[in-house]
């Protein structure tokens, strides 16, 4: 799918709530370069969406937008973009490389939830805040980067990442929440630096491989 920068003379700028959902053949997505915005559930479900090339000028993508194209291999976010809905690439199943907009504000409830071949992330500096399930059950993410300016992690927001072994938190981050990092087994060393307030219950449980933690 080939979407225009124009049709009969005027911008298209949004791509509509549901306008591709549960569309079984769409392998890859193209959009113009007018595209500001994408509404949520655009492409939910589309099985064999295999490649999105997002506008250069996008700005938000919405609630479930992406949720369940298994067949999504990677994801590349434009710079322009600074909101990403709630769940809007959960359940992508075969993504493997993620690379977020370095403007993104906030990672939402689910938002990458389920994605179980996603192996590493980098969080970007501008981003304050990592909600609830976020990365939960992310069990092949390996590498967690998390930048310098996130302030809060949320419940569950990396529970069940089987194979993530180490973890350095920033001291930005002031709170983090229940069960954060619950049954992460691989994780082996954790570092939390000074400015740490809160941590919430049970945030390591089951980490049954954690040997060193250096709390602040």
């Amino acid at each position: 799918v080939i979407i225009a920068d124009t049709y009969k003379g005027l911008p298209i700028t949004s791509i509509a709530d549901d306008a591709f959902s549960n569309n079984g053949t769409i392998t890859k997505v193209t959009m113009g370069t007018n595209i500001r915005g994408i509404g949520e559930n655009a492409f939910k479900n589309c099985s064999d969406l295999e490649s999105v090339e997002f506008s250069e000028n996008i700005e938000t993508i919405g609630a479930y937008a992406f949720q369940g194209c298994t067949a999504l291999l990677s994801v590349e976010i434009p710079d322009s973009v600074m909101e990403i809905g709630a769940y809007a690439f959960s359940y992508c199943s075969s993504i493997r490389n993620v690379k977020l907009s370095e403007n993104l504000q906030s990672l939402e409830n689910s938002v990458f939830a389920d994605c179980r071949d996603l192996e590493s992330i980098t969080i970007p500096d501008s981003v304050k805040s990592v909600e609830e399930l976020a990365f939960s059950g992310n069990e092949s993410l390996r590498t967690l980067e998390l930048g310098s300016g996130v302030e809060s992690i949320g419940a569950n927001a990396f529970y069940g990442c089987a194979s993530l072994t180490e973890l350095s938190v920033p001291g930005t981050v002031k709170s983090i929440g229940d069960m954060a990092f619950m049954n992460s087994i691989s994780l082996e060393k954790a570092t939390l630096a000074e400015g740490a307030e809160t941590l919430g219950a049970q945030s390591f449980y089951g980490c049954e491989n954690l040997s060193d933690i250096l709390l602040p």
